[in-house]
């Protein structure tokens, strides 16, 4: 090991793959087991070469785990663009050694160690095949005229490969300015952070965005802009959330406008006008226009939409939505789906188009679509995408609500119940939590636990 490695990031723990993390071959840190065999050794020994000829080895991170996924997916940088001196058939025989196929490796050591002792007697290596300039040298020298031809044809080809250069040269400057304005963004963005101004930070990470979706060369820089781009709209929201304190009453107002929002009893039409004077109550509570309240807005216009449009149909939904206005992917993403059932496709497909230009909202986008999958009463489904949403935030108190009635709906009183007294530690005042844990005490044949929580939700008042 090198001085100054770093030994706690090659720490194998418990569940993880066997071995030295950064020596580790692709199928090794993928745990294909099938497929490790000499060609897996081939592939350690190329690790080490690569060490020795540029000091350092081809993929390392500061966590385990970041060290196996660069392995999986990521490429060696050559040798020679870390070292310049290190020899072009040193570096390929190196390079060989490190393909993601274990089968365009050397086929074994001895293999590997034939073409090292070619490179040091200074004959052709094995892993080099002839180069194309090498073959063509040698069919002129064996065909003099026919070389004279194909040399006319050449020579007309040289001012269409001159200018194709030209472009490509001019590409890739312009490629490489943006790149440096995009990382110039994330920088200046990342200061703005340290120096607690949400707002510009937000609005340049923002503009880095704009510049990776719209440039598709640029498309490995996508994942760590949308990171900060997310980073920085977190920490503005908790921000302006903490400049209007919201009424105490709304988080509990909001929570039981997305839980009738499942729409579960059998009566949907009575359901669906309970479920909107919900949203309705919760509207109430916030303040149009204000930035700090417009996300919540949104989201609660959207759930009414959804609700019109599973009982007035889309004219009604896209008017309300239109009523509101928003400004992200699922706002947009939602007037996409009503256009479609308008078979308004131009629309349609521009309000698709203007989703994409958002960040995408995974866990929102999670949630509503666990909602539309119990308002289709598919609660297995519905159930994976509010795990999924709790996996992400254990705080979320509608999604472990919305999850705990999927389980009740699927007959799983009892895992519905745990859910459930989770959700009264959380939030003990949510008459709701109270009456559906009733109902599973009642399907448990635990008539005292059912009376118990009957009356608490009686104490807290009737619901909405």
């Amino acid at each position: 090991m090198l001085e100054g490695a770093d030994e706690s990031r090659d720490t194998t723990r418990t569940g993880e793959p066997l071995g030295t993390p950064r020596y580790m071959a692709p199928e090794q840190a993928a745990a294909q087991h099938d497929r490790i065999g000499p060609a897996t050794d081939v592939y350690a020994l190329g690790t080490v070469l690569y060490e020795c000829l540029t000091g350092q080895v081809p993929f390392v991170a500061s966590s385990v785990i970041e060290t196996l996924t660069r392995i999986r997916y990521g490429e060696p940088t050559s040798p020679r663009r870390l070292q310049p001196t290190v020899p072009r058939d040193l570096a390929t025989i190196c390079l060989n050694c490190l393909h993601k196929d274990p089968g365009r490796r050397y086929a074994s050591a001895a293999a590997l160690a034939d073409d090292l002792r070619r490179f040091r007697a200074g004959e052709p290596i094995v892993a080099r095949p002839t180069p194309s300039w090498e073959k063509a040298w040698k069919w002129c020298r064996r065909r003099p005229t026919h070389a004279a031809l194909v040399a006319v044809g050449v020579l007309l080809l040289v001012a269409g490969a001159i200018g194709a250069a030209v472009r490509d040269r001019m590409e890739l400057k312009r490629v490489a300015a943006a790149r440096d304005r995009v990382e110039a963004l994330v920088a200046e963005g990342q200061g703005a952070l340290a120096r607690d101004d949400e707002a510009l930070a937000e609005a340049r990470f923002r503009e880095a965005w704009g510049l990776v979706q719209g440039e598709p060369a640029l498309r490995d820089y996508r994942l760590g802009v949308d990171g900060w781009l997310r980073h920085a709209q977190q920490t503005a929201n908790k921000y302006r959330w903490r400049q209007r304190v919201p009424p105490p009453e709304y988080p509990e107002r909001r929570d039981e406008a997305f839980f009738r929002g499942l729409l579960l009893a059998p009566e949907q039409t009575a359901d669906v006008t309970a479920a909107r004077a919900s949203v309705t109550a919760a509207l109430d509570l916030t303040l149009p226009g204000d930035p700090a309240w417009k996300p919540e807005r949104e989201r609660l216009a959207v759930l009414d939409a959804d609700l019109l449009l599973a009982s007035a149909g889309p004219a009604a939904a896209l008017a309300r939505l239109d009523s509101e206005g928003g400004a992200s992917r699922l706002f947009h993403a939602r007037r996409a789906v009503c256009l479609d059932r308008l078979d308004r496709r131009a629309e349609a497909e521009a309000a698709r188009r203007e989703a994409e230009r958002f960040p995408p909202e995974e866990l929102t986008a999670r949630f509503f679509a666990g909602m539309e999958r119990a308002r289709r009463r598919d609660f297995v489904a519905a159930g994976r995408e509010f795990e999924a949403v709790l996996d992400a935030e254990p705080e979320h108190f509608a999604a472990r609500l919305c999850l705990a009635a999927c389980a009740l709906q699927q007959n799983r009183p009892g895992e519905a119940k745990v859910g459930l007294t989770a959700c009264i530690a959380q939030r003990p005042y949510c008459i709701w939590s109270y009456r559906l844990r009733g109902r599973c005490s009642e399907r448990l044949g635990d008539a005292a636990g059912a009376k118990r929580d009957f009356a608490r939700a009686a104490e807290l008042g009737p619901s909405r």
